[in-house]
């Protein structure tokens, strides 16, 4: 879904939203405008529920209660009278767990003080990728999309295109991973980079395979795309959007960050895997750290651009067959077995919100690798899950 302020949520202003009615902005597809709350009966519910799941069942969009419309135009921005704005926040999540099947992941709330005693609410609904969402309120279940006319029922052949689509968003998620692991591998590589090891970490905004999505980039862009365990590098424009490299010599690489235009960042790494002193290993901590830093970096980056969730994490390890996990000897209590296979291509990791740290993110994916080499779990995390690598 295109961003409507071209900013995250969190720091859209009064401007932003005077904006909107200065220059007219009228309601469509993906936006519409509410002077009032929605009522506490059952109508009221039920309209807030049809609006919503209308939104993620189409295309995603904002809901912007506080703003008076003529014919679709904003008029006036009111604001709305509301004491405390986490609990209808709570209220209205509330009303989405228990009156949406399946529920809608992803929804944003964010508030704009309008004058001391009046508030705007924005709600943002991403385009679900687990659609169709039915409203289920009081045995009521109807399905519901959005056009620029509003809101309509969905008929059978709605409900089914779908279904379908959403079946098809995951395979198309796959067969680009597939796809850019398979080039990564053979040597296809946007820069040289040495035979050896790799590090793979694909960023995936669900926003990316939406028809005809195009970010443009500017060069400002290549401050958040530092390669994997690098500083900094060369950058520059290619063919698929812009590059960030750290040679290893004239016409070599060791790592780059590529972002797409269509918003995908990919970061291949070498260094962190190359075989030293004879020995072929992933260094338990370095590698962890490494990827949270970069992670973060990356997610900034497609939030800059106004790039919203569900986002997508996908972590694989190329040309490792026999590595070892070299940990501290304090960890030698476990036998650390080598990798037996070339590829581990770890499941993808799904994110909803933003609120979540990369600590949070990869620990799913580092626990994979160290089962791989014979460990229960990353034993940069404590027993309570939570990161503590930077005491270590």
């Amino acid at each position: 879904m295109e961003s409507l302020f071209n900013k995250p949520l969190s720091e859209v202003t009064l401007d932003d939203i005077e904006s909107l009615a200065e220059n007219k902005v009228p309601e469509s597809r993906t936006l519409d405008y509410k002077r009032d709350l929605y009522g506490e009966n059952d109508a009221g519910k039920r309209e807030f529920l049809i609006d919503v799941s209308a939104f993620a069942n189409t295309l995603g969009g904002y809901l912007l209660i506080g703003i008076e419309e003529s014919d679709g135009i904003p008029k006036h921005i009111t604001g709305i009278e509301i004491d405390n704005t986490d609990q209808h926040r709570l209220k209205f999540e509330n009303l989405l767990r228990t009156g949406v099947d399946p529920p809608i992941r992803g929804i944003d709330f964010h508030a704009v003080k309008v004058d001391s005693s009046r508030t705007l609410l924005i709600i943002e609904i991403p385009r679900s990728v687990s659609r169709p969402h039915a409203v289920t309120i009081n045995k009521y279940f109807r399905f519901y999309g959005r056009n620029s006319t509003g809101n309509f029922p969905f008929q059978v052949d709605d409900i089914r295109r779908a279904i379908v689509e959403s079946e098809t968003f995951f395979d198309r998620i796959r067969i680009f991973r597939s796809d850019r692991i398979a080039q990564i591998a053979s040597g296809e590589t946007p820069v040289p980079l040495p035979d050896s090891g790799k590090l793979v970490l694909h960023v995936i905004p669900s926003s990316s395979f939406e028809s005809g999505k195009r970010y443009e980039l500017g060069d400002s862009i290549s401050m958040g795309l530092k390669p994997i365990y690098a500083s900094g590098g060369l950058h520059r424009y290619n063919f698929d959007g812009i590059i960030t490299y750290r040679k290893l010599q004239e016409h070599m690489a060791i790592c780059y960050t590529q972002i797409f235009h269509s918003g995908i960042i990919e970061a291949v790494d070498t260094l962190l895997l190359t075989p030293k002193n004879g020995m072929a290993g992933i260094p338990s901590l370095a590698y962890e750290k490494a990827l949270i830093k970069s992670l973060k970096d990356y997610l900034s980056t497609i939030e800059g651009l106004g790039v919203g969730h569900p986002t997508w994490i996908c972590l694989s390890l190329l040309g490792i067959r026999g590595y070892r996990l070299l940990v501290p000897d304090s960890l030698c209590f476990e036998e650390c077995n080598p990798i037996d296979r070339d590829e581990l291509i770890i499941p993808e990791i799904q994110i909803v919100e933003g609120n979540h740290s990369a600590e949070d993110i990869l620990k799913p994916a580092f626990d994979s690798i160290w089962n791989a080499c014979g460990y229960k779990r990353s034993f940069n995390y404590n027993e309570d899950g939570n990161w503590m690598g930077e005491r270590l």
